[in-house]
């Protein structure tokens, strides 16, 4: 595994030129140095739709989410996504991506704060 550096979305303002911004993602894979690329999907929505809409689920964030893990398959990168739940990360890995950030911090806590209360209260 190579140990330079990752190219990521990253916030990149609405006023993005939405697929530019994935063209020069997928063509910077194949520059030595590079190790992958990691999706953010909310960023991604923003850019593709202009700063309009904000849907990280969407059929064109997912279309181009495959598009970005298969490119960097073929030139043998890890992709990453952002994951919103544990389902979606398990999609995106069945899909092909590698690396998967699951759930902010703040969620996942909170998540882990309500299984505890559930399991306090009910006994």
């Amino acid at each position: 595994m190579n140990s330079g550096p990752t190219l990521s979305m990253g916030s990149t303002g609405p006023d993005v030129r939405r697929l530019q911004v994935i063209l020069v993602m997928i063509k910077s894979l194949d520059v030595s140095g590079i190790d992958g690329v990691f999706v953010g999907p909310a960023d991604l929505s923003i850019a593709l739709t202009g700063g309009k809409s904000l849907d990280p689920v969407s059929p064109e964030v997912d279309r181009e989410i495959d598009r970005i893990i298969a490119a960097a398959q073929k030139v043998g990168k890890t992709s990453g996504v952002f994951c919103h739940s544990p389902e979606r990360a398990v999609a995106l890995a069945k899909r092909g991506a590698r690396f998967l950030a699951v759930m902010s911090d703040l969620t996942l806590l909170r998540s882990g704060i309500a299984t505890a209360m559930k399991v306090l209260k009910a006994g």
